[in-house]
């Protein structure tokens, strides 16, 4: 498969609504409580809101370092300067960028996108993922899952669908 690193709006993009649809819209995701323990200050209502958002980017730019770091590796045959090449490119998915406001199905899709996109393979050969990089992986996994079923539940196919026949 032939991956690539999502540009900055895409990161950016991300945080932004991932931020909005957990803490400031009016039609809010709501996280499983098995999160609590793993991401604390993201799910703790006691927290406060710029805590929450620090976490939730710091996740994110996790993420996204951890996969212009896999897609390095996987194109490693393409570079002279490989490690200069994964700081550049990391530095670069991180960077804070204009950011849109989107619907939670394309926020979905963002994230999809963004998994889709990480091969783990190439690292696995040199390493284990570390706690940050592990933490960050599950964390878009469980935003994915959150988000998905959030969507589902309130769409109005699911309200009229009968709950037992």
């Amino acid at each position: 498969m032939s991956s690539f690193i999502n540009s900055p709006k895409h990161f950016s993009t991300i945080k932004r609504n991932i931020i909005r649809y957990l803490y400031t819209a009016q039609e809010k995701i709501l996280l499983p409580y098995s999160m609590e323990n793993e991401y604390g200050v993201i799910c703790n209502n006691r927290s406060f809101i710029e805590d929450k958002e620090k976490a939730v980017k710091e996740q994110i730019n996790n993420f996204a370092k951890l996969q212009a770091l896999c897609v390095n590796l996987q194109y490693k045959h393409h570079s002279d300067n490989l490690n200069q090449d994964i700081e550049v490119h990391s530095n670069e998915a991180i960077r804070e960028t204009e950011a849109e406001n989107v619907s939670k199905i394309q926020l979905l899709k963002l994230i999809k996108c963004s998994l889709y996109q990480l091969e783990t393979e190439h690292l696995k050969e040199l390493r284990e993922l570390n706690n940050d990089e592990e933490k960050a992986l599950n964390f878009m996994k469980k935003i994915e899952r959150a988000l998905a079923e959030d969507i589902i539940y309130n769409s109005e196919e699911f309200s009229k669908s009968e709950y037992c026949i």
